[in-house]
């Protein structure tokens, strides 16, 4: 028999759309320790953590020019993490009462310091791309406080 392979993000989501029967079974192959409420901050601490939880792979990214390779895989880092901070949460982008969040930072040229995040209801802006959003102000404060690096590559990019 092939094996099947599926993501916490896949896992959790399918344990909360279960009835109880649904949920005793996926208990049972799974775990209980898989479904219970636990803060994503507490699992999602490395950019590896967040390909691991995601099942997603990383990119061979030595066929982008040089010059712009690490902004590239700092961009595809952050969407990853993104993607396991929202627990498979995406943007309604039909719904501007929807709040989007993202860090903004203070740079000078000697500072780069996470100075807030923020939302807006229906407001375009090209500061981060549309992949790069959060569900709240928690989980977008996290973000920018825990993976300095990747916002710093992405912003100054």
């Amino acid at each position: 028999m092939d094996a099947i392979t599926i993501t916490p993000i896949q896992a959790r989501k399918a344990w909360s759309h279960a009835d109880d029967n649904g949920k005793l079974l996926l208990d049972n192959l799974l775990g209980k320790d898989k479904f219970q409420p636990r803060d994503i901050t507490d699992i999602i601490k490395t950019v590896n953590d967040a390909y691991d939880y995601t099942g997603n792979i990383r990119v061979d990214y030595s066929i982008v020019p040089e010059y712009r390779r690490e902004y590239i895989q700092a961009v595809d880092d952050a969407a990853v993490i993104i993607e396991a901070l929202n627990e498979g949460w995406f943007p309604d982008w039909d719904d501007s009462k929807e709040p989007k969040y993202t860090p903004w930072y203070k740079m000078s040229p000697s500072a780069f310091a996470f100075l807030r995040s923020s939302y807006a209801d229906s407001l375009a802006d090209a500061g981060s791309g549309s992949r790069l959003r959060l569900k709240s102000k928690a989980l977008s404060d996290y973000f920018a406080t825990q993976f300095p690096d990747i916002c710093r590559k992405i912003q100054l990019g």
